[in-house]
This record gives C-alpha cells, structure tokens and sequence, in this order.
C-alpha cells in the first residue's frame, strides 16, 4: 500500500496526481471526507470494485463525487427542484438520491431502487482529486466482513487495510461521521 500524507487545507499537487493515476489504473484508495475516511474506484473500475465487495462482503453503498451540478447532470436527472436544493443545501457533506440516466454506469445504481446517490465535493482534497483525475468519483464506506470499520485513530485504519487497498491519503485524525441522505427521486 501507497501511503500519502496530505495536508487538508493546501493539498499538495504531485501527492493527488499520484493518488488520481492508482485509481486511472484500477486501484483502491482510500482518501479523507468530511464525513471520514473512505474508500474510493473511479467510474472504469473492474478489479478494485471486486477488491472492495470482496473483503467488505456488504450491500454496497456508492456515492458519485462530482465537481459541480452539471457533472451530476451527466448521470442523474436533476429538475429545477433537486437543482436548487442541490445548490442551496446549507450541510455541504449531504448525499442525495437521483434518478439516473442512461450515461450512469449500471454497476453503480442501486439495484433495488434504481437510484443513484450523488454528492458535490467541496473540500480542497477531494475537489483536487476530482481535477487530477479529471472525472468524478465513487465513493464508498469502508466495511470489513460485513460491518463497518469503527477506528480510534488513523494509524488503526491504516494497520487494518494495509493489506486491502494500494493507497492511503493520510490528512491526519478525521471522525467517523454520518453523512445526510435526501431523497430527490421524481422531485418536481
């Protein structure tokens, strides 16, 4: 496993793009949310999506993580209501559930519901993540065994997955926090 330190406010360039070509080459990472360390694949992932249902063994939760409004466009149907809660929301760490179109990858849409979760990224990390890789993201929480991973501390998550994932951006202790979901699904 790759280990980067990132500093959370001034992201260092080099150390993203580094991050951004592991998941160019179909690896998993993990990298700092606000709601907590979390795993994450970009939209071409064969192997490291395996690699993670693999060793989580868990309904798997994605999130798309994209720059700005018109790239959730790309993938989900956003009407003028699901637009302005999408702009005005006040809790920047919410994930909202969309209905998507026919450019969403299949592997990543809710099977049950036929819903796609969606976020906009606005920490200084994952915004330049999101411009090393020059695409959105998905992202997912980080489940061992059926059971999501709890940690008192960074260097336990990194000790607990070194052996799971090929990178690890480190921008120090993050709490594990819940993220708001809102259903925006034939919002008018």
């Amino acid at each position: 496993m790759q280990k980067f330190y990132i500093h959370p406010d001034n992201p260092q360039k080099r150390v993203l793009i580094q991050a951004a070509n592991l998941l160019k080459n179909d690896q998993l990472i993990i990298y700092p949310d606000p709601s907590g360390y979390r795993l994450a694949v970009s939209l071409d992932a064969k192997q490291s999506l395996a690699q993670a249902l693999r060793f989580g063994q868990y309904e798997p939760k994605f999130c798309l993580i994209c720059r700005h409004i018109s790239e959730i466009s790309t993938f989900a149907k956003i009407s003028d209501f699901a637009h302005r809660n999408l702009k005005n929301t006040l809790n920047k760490n919410t994930h909202f559930l969309l209905n998507p179109t026919k450019s969403a990858p299949k592997k990543f849409v809710n099977s049950s519901d036929k819903n796609i979760c969606a976020s906009l990224a606005h920490t200084p990390i994952v915004l330049s993540l999101i411009e090393a890789l020059n695409a959105p993201f998905i992202s997912m929480p980080i489940y061992l065994n059926g059971e999501k991973v709890t940690y008192d501390s960074t260097y336990e998550l990194e000790a607990m997955m070194e052996n799971l994932v090929d990178g690890f951006l480190d921008a120090g202790e993050l709490q594990d926090q819940p993220s708001p979901v809102v259903s925006l699904i034939d919002a008018s």
